[in-house]
């Protein structure tokens, strides 16, 4: 039975974020490159004291470096709220993982990843995941931090992989970086259609005062969930 995880969705966004950047074989000893951003679909969520449940915007920044024809990519997603007494405002994020002065709390989440082509469809092997929690105002309280990883597909060795993987950080520090290495990472999983994907998710809580929130990083995704 295949395995779901709450939260992760299909990433049309992303998908044509690549598809636009993919271009032909490197030549070995070329380094190009290149940076898109994108604002991404409703993959965030703010769960209020009451249950209610919020889609925040998020920027996707997707990076991809090519060396000796191995390309290397990068995907990062960026939500941020403001908190002002008992009401927390989302906030558009055009920039990176950086203090600003005007946000309250900033979750970053990134995806590094290789794929390949096989007989036209498409693999993916996800070497890691980085959460990043940046708190700007100290009046914000925040615990129970994790990251989770997930895969769902056949691979090109004929192994199918159906696991997730959660990972507990507890409180964070403002602005450090925390790994998360799936152990299914040497694996090229399909990705291509409508049910195979490899996702990760962040989450942490947070509380202002008496009030008290949820923040759900929903996902940075390669492929998709029916």
């Amino acid at each position: 039975m295949k395995t779901r995880v709450p939260g992760i969705l299909a990433c049309a966004s992303l998908l044509t974020a690549i598809t636009a950047l993919a271009a032909p074989p490197a030549l070995a000893g070329v380094a190009p490159a290149v940076s898109t951003d994108v604002t991404a679909g409703d993959i965030a969520t703010l769960i209020a004291p009451d249950g209610s449940r919020k889609a925040l915007p998020t920027t996707e920044h997707l990076q991809a470096t090519t060396t000796g024809g191995v390309t290397q990519w990068s995907d990062t997603t960026v939500v941020s709220v403001r908190m002002n007494g008992n009401t927390v405002a989302p906030l558009n994020t055009s920039g990176g993982c950086e203090d600003d002065g005007s946000i309250s709390v900033t979750s970053c989440l990134t995806q590094n990843w290789t794929q390949q082509t096989v007989n036209g469809l498409r693999y993916v092997a996800v070497q890691s995941y980085v959460s990043k929690w940046i708190r700007h105002d100290t009046t914000v309280a925040w615990s129970g931090a994790t990251m989770t990883a997930a895969a769902f597909g056949p691979t090109t060795t004929s192994v199918f992989i159906n696991k997730v993987e959660t990972k507990s950080v507890g409180t964070p520090t403002s602005g450090a970086s925390y790994t998360q290495v799936p152990s299914w990472h040497s694996y090229w999983v399909l990705v291509q259609g409508s049910q195979h994907y490899q996702c990760g998710t962040n989450h942490i809580n947070l509380a202002h005062g008496s009030r008290h929130w949820v923040l759900d990083h929903t996902h940075v995704c390669q492929g998709s969930q029916d």
